[in-house]
Formats: structure tokens, sequence, C-alpha cells
């Protein structure tokens, strides 16, 4: 099932590879593949819009909740202007980077990978959040390589894992995070699950969307 995102370039183009996404990759340097929720999906950026197809899971919702995912609802355009006026150097950014956006994770995946991304850098979080699902996560779909990137070299393949859910990881233990090179923030991965299923686990979450800022 294919689709149009409907982000224009007035809206900033929707798409993975400018945001600080570590689960979206790519198998042929064009479209992006990723999970989101129960879906397996693949992007595509155009010029004037972001194409869309739904490789696994289920269709029905998926525009509305991609446009929810990269907060399309927001205008970035009035953003980028307060924000070069306030700050020189971003000013540079915005016009060399158009539509960074922060991303409407999946709450409980964005808490986890904060943790990970402590005193860090973004390869070796992006290879943290990939050990962390391919151990604790589903198996949803293989990818296989076709072409070259931009330097002419083999696109790899992809396996797609959704994020773990704090079923999966009721028997984790810090050991085998730090065995899967967390160091350090094994013990708060831990912690935080522990803390997060007396509190009443996802929905505790997502019910902090709903609370005003102190």
């Amino acid at each position: 099932e294919a689709g149009d995102c409907g982000s224009t370039v007035d809206d900033d183009v929707a798409s993975p590879q400018k945001q600080q996404q570590s689960a979206w990759g790519t198998h042929d340097a064009k479209e992006w593949i990723g999970p989101l929720q129960s879906r397996v999906i693949s992007i595509r950026e155009t010029p004037t819009t972001t194409l869309f197809r739904v490789l696994h899971g289920p269709v029905a919702g998926t525009k509305e909740d991609l446009r929810r995912y990269f907060r399309l609802e927001t205008p970035l355009a009035p953003l980028y202007e307060e924000w070069s006026r306030a700050d020189a150097r971003l000013a540079k950014i915005a016009t060399a980077i158009p539509g960074v956006r922060i991303l409407r994770q999946d709450p409980l995946e964005c808490m986890f990978s904060f943790i990970c991304s402590s005193n860090n850098n973004i390869p070796r979080i992006a290879k943290m959040l990939s050990s962390f699902r391919e151990r604790y996560g589903t198996f949803m779909m293989d990818i296989p390589a076709r072409g070259e990137d931009n330097g002419g070299s083999s696109v790899s393949s992809l396996t797609v894992f959704s994020f773990p859910t704090l079923t999966s990881l009721a028997h984790a233990t810090e050991e085998e995070l730090r065995g899967m090179g967390l160091g350090y923030r094994a013990k708060f991965i831990i912690e935080t699950r522990n803390l997060l299923v007396e509190s009443g686990g996802d929905d505790f979450l997502l019910d902090l969307r709903t609370q005003r800022d102190a």
C-alpha cells in the first residue's frame, strides 16, 4: 500500500534521514525503511512531498500516524525564522539542513533511547539500540540490499525489529545489558524498567503527555 504523507517543501519534507533515528536504514540509498508501531514502512523523499509504502503490518491509519510521528501539524518555517534570529550558528544550520524535527516517538522507546545517549556519540548510540532491538524486540522482516549508496559502496541488507516492550524486558538483567555494550547505562535501564512497571507502564508515560509543564 502506497501513499503520500502530504508534506510539502513549505512544511519541510519529512524524512528519517533528517532526524536522529537509529531504527531506520536504507537498502538502496533512496528509500528509508523502519518500524512504526506494528508496521514496517518505506519512505522516499521527493522535491515536493514525502511518499510512503507499508511493507509489513496494517495499512489503515498509516498516513495519520506518520504525520503525528514527524509532527507535521507544526509548521517549521516560523520556528526556523525565530531561532535563526536568536542564534547565528543555527541560522547557517537551518539553511544547510532544512526540515529537522523532534520526532514524536513512542514514549518508552524515547526514554530508553535517551538513557543510551548519555555521554555518547551517534554511531555508538545506534549500535547500542540496534543490539537492544535484536535481543529484546520482535523480528518484523528482512529487506534485501539493492544498489549502491552515493559513494559507490554496496548497501547492506536490513533486518527490522520492533522496539522492546516492558513485557519483553521483564527478565533482562544488568549483566546482559552490560554484555551488549551499554556500560553504566545498563543499571539505569533496569531501574527505569522497574519504576515504570510500578508506576503503570506505558499508560503512565502516555498520561504524561496530557500534563502541563510545572
